[in-house]
């Protein structure tokens, strides 16, 4: 008994910090899209309790949920990736560039940043054309319901897009405190 106290104390748990507010247009949008995210994430847990509950209790499961369900979860990561990146929340390894001299992890970091960037933009460059192809064919889901399949394929290069868009701002702002004097 004395043990698991001991090992409880042991354990940091860090305090949660909120972000910082970024008052700017595009801030606003990413915070704006980031609790659009968490209200299709409630809806998305409510949508499968009631399927859950129908399902057992009354044999009655609502059908499509696991289609419209997948379809849901490309918004929730999308809509909110580039707020993740906005308050700097993404996992970040830090084993080489804590090493290096203050100028070199900045020059790093601005680099990392664009290469990132210019991935999400070529993301986002290819999946508009996966998106508008099924925006002109009409394209649906294959389940029990058909759903079409358009918004999910369109939220990934819009997401996309944002997410680069982040990385350019904080790549400059980088940038920015690299070449200051001082």
């Amino acid at each position: 008994m004395n043990e698991s106290k001991d090992i409880a104390e042991a354990a940091v748990i860090p305090e949660f910090t909120p972000p910082p507010e970024d008052r700017t247009w595009a801030g606003r949008v990413l915070t704006f899209l980031n609790e659009i995210s968490g209200y299709i994430l409630f809806f998305m847990m409510l949508l499968i309790t009631v399927d859950v509950t129908g399902r057992y209790v009354f044999s009655s499961p609502i059908p499509g949920t696991l289609e419209f369900t997948e379809f849901l979860i490309v918004f929730v990561v999308f809509f909110s990736l580039a707020y993740v990146q906005l308050t700097k929340r993404h996992i970040c390894v830090e084993l080489v560039t804590q090493r290096l001299p203050g100028k070199v992890g900045d020059a790093l970091a601005v680099f990392v940043l664009v290469i990132a960037a210019v991935f999400f933009a070529l993301m986002c460059w290819q999946s508009w054309y996966a998106g508008v192809s099924a925006w002109e064919y009409r394209e649906a889901s294959d389940g029990l319901v058909q759903i079409p399949v358009y918004p999910p394929k369109l939220a990934i290069p819009f997401g996309s897009a944002l997410i680069a868009f982040q990385m350019l701002r904080d790549a400059w702002k980088r940038f920015q405190s690299l070449i200051a004097p001082g």
